[in-house]
């Protein structure tokens, strides 16, 4: 018994430095969004990618970066990359509304209907955060799917 009870100060010790870990990385991850949206305002869209996979690599848990690059890579024609991100996040996320909307655009930009009436459809029954409901844009894009044209909009 006293040899578990001298165990406990050592599990609450390493939950505090986990705990501690995990707060750094974000804070850091944060760091690198913010050098990534910087990038952007200059231009330097190569620096944004670079540093948004930094934040990445930090919290790939976060699907607001995820989307947020998957979005510059688009609109750089990596639209392969992008569609790795998107399909990373899904993968993570399956019914969040904003990553299915953003893979449904992705494949209508590339006229491929039913996958795009797919995640269109999975992003109007989707999840959305109480800030970003888009659920209204996804079923008018649904719509126009549905009737053979293609949304003006990219992921």
């Amino acid at each position: 018994m006293l040899a578990v009870a001298g165990l406990l100060p050592a599990f609450m010790l390493t939950t505090v430095l986990v705990r501690s870990h995990k707060a750094y990385r974000a804070r850091l991850a944060t760091t690198w969004i913010g050098r990534g949206e910087e990038a952007l305002k200059r231009r330097d869209t190569a620096g944004a990618i670079a540093d948004f996979q930094a934040a990445l690599q930090l919290r790939p848990d976060v699907t607001s970066y995820r989307l947020r690059l998957a979005g510059i890579l688009a609109n750089t024609g990596s639209t392969a990359s992008a569609e790795r991100e998107l399909l990373a996040a899904r993968e993570d996320h399956p019914a969040d509304g904003r990553v299915n909307l953003a893979l449904a655009r992705l494949t209508a930009t590339r006229g491929e209907t039913a996958a795009a009436i797919a995640y269109c459809q999975a992003a109007v029954g989707g999840n959305w955060p109480a800030d970003v409901d888009q659920r209204q844009a996804a079923e008018s894009e649904l719509a126009l799917l549905r009737v053979g044209r293609r949304p003006a909009t990219h992921p």
